[in-house]
């Protein structure tokens, strides 16, 4: 669920942009990804089921952002392939983000 901000999402080849209230179902194995299209700071809440694979590869791949600056990055972070290493190394393919 969008929380704030607008963000564009790429869900198989169908591309979308979703705002507050908005909700996105991704079935399994279907690739997608999304970023923050707007430009102020973007917050949404993603609930993943079965739980368990995308919380370790988190946990592991991502340091916590305190630099609020941070969240509105036009680019994707410089560890980028830290975070592709992690994700693959669970089973997990990064999709290119939209627009980049």
């Amino acid at each position: 669920m969008i929380l704030e901000g607008t963000y564009t999402f790429q869900v198989g080849e169908e591309r979308f942009a979703c705002g507050p209230g908005e909700v996105i179902y991704v079935l399994r194995r279907i690739p997608h990804a999304f970023h923050n299209s707007s430009s102020q700071p973007a917050r949404m809440l993603i609930i993943q089921s079965p739980g368990g694979i995308h919380e370790q590869c988190f946990a592991e791949a991502w340091e916590r952002i305190t630099d609020p600056a941070q969240l509105s990055a036009p680019e994707p972070p410089a560890e980028f392939d830290k975070i592709k290493a992690v994700a693959n190394k669970r089973g997990i393919e990064m999709a290119p983000l939209p627009g980049h």
